[in-house]
């Protein structure tokens, strides 16, 4: 791993490893407990189904893959790595963590990470884009290649049950934008993203760093860049992953 990256991610690699090793432990000295008391249940002639229970092989099986899973997650969380993926591509690595996560050495740790580092402005034109492929093209201000102005508009819907998932992408947006610029994004924080806030805000107009949304009461929120700079920056990053995917449709 870069020698940059390896000494900014020491101290998460070790206090996650410990952790997870101190949890194991904590389940192993669990189980032991139950083939315990399922002995005692046996002898003193308890419920036989009682005692089926407390031997469950493949409950213990698994809560250690959620163990892993959550792991693998928290790790991806406080490594801020977690900040170039839109909810789609998040919610991908979390399907891929929920039916075959790795497991958690060292060496996979740091393989993994120094892949999505390298992979980072691959992911964030991918995730940048999800966003855009979403808008709607009922909006002449909409356009699926480019960012062609200052404004776009996020069809949300009127209600906050209809409107919650297509928030989101107001979060990501607002996400990639913090993470070109270099400024901290605490996703942590739900209630203070743009997405939260269009979702159940009562007020009219919402604003982060980069960006200005204006809500209106036909569930239509007109996103306005405040900086000429980031629409560059984005439509750089759907050249770049556009170019990558057309060469890669005809490469021989």
């Amino acid at each position: 791993m870069d020698k940059g990256i390896n000494n900014r991610f020491d101290s998460i690699i070790s206090e996650h490893i410990a952790g997870y090793n101190n949890a194991l432990n904590a389940q192993k000295n669990a189980e032991e407990w139950l083939i315990k008391a399922r002995a005692e249940a046996k002898r003193c002639g308890y419920d036989h189904f009682l005692s089926l229970r407390l031997n469950d092989q493949s409950a213990s099986e698994k809560a250690k893959k959620e163990l892993l899973k959550n792991a693998w997650g928290s790790l991806i969380e406080k490594t801020k790595l977690s900040v170039l993926m839109d909810t789609e591509t998040k919610a991908k690595m979390d399907a891929d963590l929920e039916t075959n996560p790795p497991a958690l050495t060292e060496l996979n740790i740091r393989s993994i990470l120094q892949d999505l580092y390298n992979r980072r402005d691959e992911i964030l034109a991918a995730s940048l884009l999800n966003v855009i492929y979403g808008l709607s093209n009922r909006f002449k201000s909409n356009n699926k290649f480019k960012l062609a102005g200052k404004r776009i508009i996020v069809g949300l819907g009127v209600s906050p049950y209809n409107s919650k998932d297509k928030a989101g992408k107001l979060t990501d947006l607002d996400r990639i934008l913090h993470y070109m610029g270099g400024r901290p994004f605490d996703a942590e924080k739900y209630d203070e993203t743009l997405g939260y806030q269009a979702t159940y805000s009562q007020e009219s107009e919402i604003e982060s760093h980069y960006l200005r949304v204006v809500l209106h009461a036909n569930g239509n929120a007109h996103v306005y860049f405040k900086e000429t700079a980031n629409i560059e920056q984005c439509n750089k990053l759907i050249a770049y992953h556009n170019k990558n995917r057309l060469g890669r449709r005809w490469a021989v």
